[in-house]
């Protein structure tokens, strides 16, 4: 249905045949991607499957929420992540460089208000001077998630390790 997200499945007669030693495959290649349909037939890419945040019973793609940060202005990177917790399942995470020091998460929730639903916005803000990638410029989500304490609530400034 229109504005469903769910899972890719691509196919095409240049992709493959099937899955060699798995006759049940027909050939359909799903990667782990997710993506919505608009009412023009465009597909829209959610974020992947393994990077979907649940907090509190409700899903939460981090694509979405760092595009919502990005517009504000007010940070030179981001990063959106679910770092565990036990009342939330999950607690929206973002790990950013500010534009400034007078950046601050108080400024990016008032700027990220009426912009985004209210489940989506980050509980937890950790400003960085650094966001760690790999030499090939990706993000290891879950390493990242891990680095962060999910007993402190609100952690400032936190030095990462590289």
């Amino acid at each position: 249905p229109v504005g469903a997200v769910g899972r890719l499945k691509v196919r095409a007669a240049s992709l493959a045949l099937g899955y060699w030693g798995n006759p049940s495959f027909d050939g359909e290649l799903m990667p782990d991607d997710l993506g919505w349909l608009d009412q023009a037939g465009r597909l829209h890419i959610a974020g992947r499957s393994s990077d979907k945040i649940i907090t509190g019973g409700e899903n939460v793609f981090p694509a979405e929420v760092e595009a919502a940060i990005w517009a504000t202005g007010l940070v030179r990177d981001v990063v959106v992540l679910g770092v565990g917790d036990r009342h939330w399942g999950e607690v929206v995470t973002a790990l950013y460089i500010p534009t400034n020091p007078q950046v601050s998460p108080t400024l990016l929730e008032a700027a990220l208000q009426g912009n985004l639903s209210r489940f989506k916005q980050p509980k937890r803000w950790v400003a960085t001077d650094q966001i760690p990638r790999s030499a090939q410029g990706k993000l290891n989500r879950r390493q990242l998630a891990q680095q962060l304490d999910p007993l402190d609530p609100v952690q400032i400034n936190m030095p990462l390790p590289t």
